[in-house]
């Protein structure tokens, strides 16, 4: 009996047109939105490349050819020595940033704003202040012109690249994270649906159970275990459609992904159990605190959780969103997973309590008459 009331609950939620669109078709089209309005902002304007520079040399410059060759071996630029013909081609072209006309004078002619511009001109006024304190030392201070030189050549040769930690730093990527949370919220609309029709009092389907001959708990259970289990399809659906055909690297483990996604579905089921056996709550306005919640973890505006944190710091440690786009963004970000195991421990204690309280609220409920 367990497994046929089982059965017919996974086919109620599949046939849920509501459901199927708010917990597959929404997502893919805002993952949609979301890649089309973020997916090159970090590669072209904030993530770091090797600026490809053409160099024309009017007259030889001996110091400046051993200042573009050190900081080409740090990775900064990669140099291109030609003639001006050939660098105005490759200007045009877009093959190289910018062309460094060396000679009695250091010029520089790019091909618009950006880093790369801003690199090179960095790289020009750099070697200029140099220049002039050599030259000033000799001038001044002749004794003193091998200790300024060698001191400045090991200040040029620190240059030396370390990342930070080895996950994905993009800062639109958190936008992807909280898209994940907004999904598994969604589940609270499986877990309405569930206490509906657990309840005689809420639906037509909930009086007829609580005449059947199974028992509340087997029916409560097979109902849960049907969200659940629809969910995990939901979320693996979801975070495979992100990283799979929109190319997000979310980061981290991918196991350990779809497990954080599948977990944060199942409290999303949960939480709307719990809060729908207490209180009959209209599809709208469940709807409405979901988003609210995402909103207040960054779903809408990305340092949003931040000012939340600012302001009142308990709210993101029992935020359900909050809980979920910490837990992938940890994943991501630190090697060691002792804070995703400290937020993922806390997904699952939120959810047992939910999920006790629902099946108690829901199994002392007396009815007079139907």
């Amino acid at each position: 009996m367990f497994l046929h009331d089982l059965k017919y609950n996974i086919i109620c939620i599949i046939r849920s047109r509501d459901l199927i669109f708010w917990l597959i078709l929404f997502p893919i089209a805002l993952g949609t939105c979301f890649k089309v309005a973020f997916g090159s902002i970090y590669k072209n304007v904030t993530e770091f490349h090797t600026v490809p520079a053409a160099i024309v040399e009017t007259e030889e410059n001996a110091p400046f050819r051993s200042f573009i060759q050190t900081v080409e071996d740090s990775g900064v630029i990669s140099a291109e020595y030609t003639d001006e013909e050939y660098a105005v081609e490759l200007l045009k072209a877009g093959k190289v940033s910018g062309i460094i006309y060396s000679g009695e004078e250091l010029t520089l002619t790019v091909s618009g704003t950006g880093i790369a511009g801003s690199t090179l001109r960095s790289l020009i006024d750099n070697y200029k202040m140099r220049e002039k304190m050599i030259t000033d030392t000799v001038k001044n201070a002749p004794e003193k012109t091998e200790a300024v030189i060698k001191a400045l050549s090991e200040e040029t040769s620190a240059c030396i690249s370390t990342p930070l930690t080895k996950g994905n730093t993009d800062n639109f990527t958190p936008y992807f994270y909280n898209l994940i949370a907004m999904v598994a919220m969604y589940g609270c609309l499986i877990g309405r649906q569930t206490a509906m029709n657990s309840l005689p009092n809420y639906s037509a389907i909930g009086i007829r159970r609580s005449c059947s001959a199974i028992r509340s708990s087997a029916e409560i259970s097979s109902g849960l275990i049907a969200g659940f289990a629809a969910e995990a399809l939901c979320m693996t659906v979801c975070v495979t459609f992100i990283e799979f055909v929109l190319k997000v690297d979310l980061g981290g483990d991918l196991l350990l992904i779809y497990l954080t996604a599948i977990l944060g579905g199942i409290l999303g089921v949960a939480l709307g159990f719990c809060v729908c056996s207490s209180f009959r709550i209209a599809d709208g306005i469940l709807t409405a605190s979901i988003l609210l919640l995402c909103f207040m973890s960054g779903l809408m505006i990305n340092n949003m959780k931040m000012i939340v944190a600012e302001k009142a710091p308990w709210f993101n440690m029992i935020n359900p969103p909050a809980l979920i786009s910490d837990s992938l963004y940890c994943l991501s970000i630190y090697s060691d997973l002792s804070r995703y195991a400290e937020k993922t421990i806390s997904i699952a204690v939120i959810t047992a309590v939910l999920c006790i309280i629902g099946v108690v609220i829901t199994r002392r409920r007396r009815y007079a008459s139907l």
